[in-house]
């Protein structure tokens, strides 16, 4: 999917990204979601930004990220919420970053997360999966 605006997106060279999230998670209660970057290059790395589906965003509203996030904006015309990091990858190590996100309504949600790396239009395209409360919609 990704950010791209006016172009098409190229995946990451050089990096290896995971998200570690819980399956399911209990509503209105916060839960923590870990995304890490390793840089697998001999040269610094930056992490630009995280887009999120505007639609995964709708149910699940995120309270805060360590390290901070330094802006957050509204991408309307590919349905993303951007947030800014501009933060630096040593060369052969890791970032580790986490979101404190709470979710609303119980059921099964799906949604992209687009980890864009040095760019804006690098991007690797991660789908997440998330069961609030027993799944059930009510």
């Amino acid at each position: 999917v990704g950010l791209g605006l006016w172009s098409e997106t190229v995946a990451p060279e050089y990096v290896d990204i995971q998200v570690v999230a819980p399956s399911t998670v209990p509503p209105n209660e916060p839960f923590a979601g870990e995304v890490r970057i390793r840089n697998l290059a001999n040269e610094s790395q930056t992490l630009d930004r995280f887009d999120i589906v505007v639609c995964y965003l709708v149910v699940f509203h995120v309270e805060e990220s360590v390290p901070a996030y330094t802006d957050s904006f509204s991408i309307p015309l590919v349905s993303f919420q951007s947030f800014t990091f501009l933060e630096e990858i040593a060369p052969n190590s890791e970032l580790l970053v986490t979101f404190v996100m709470v979710g609303a309504a119980e059921g099964s949600y799906r949604g992209d997360f687009d980890v864009c790396v040095n760019s804006a239009t690098v991007c690797e395209d991660v789908m997440v999966t998330t069961v609030i409360g027993s799944g059930n919609v009510r």
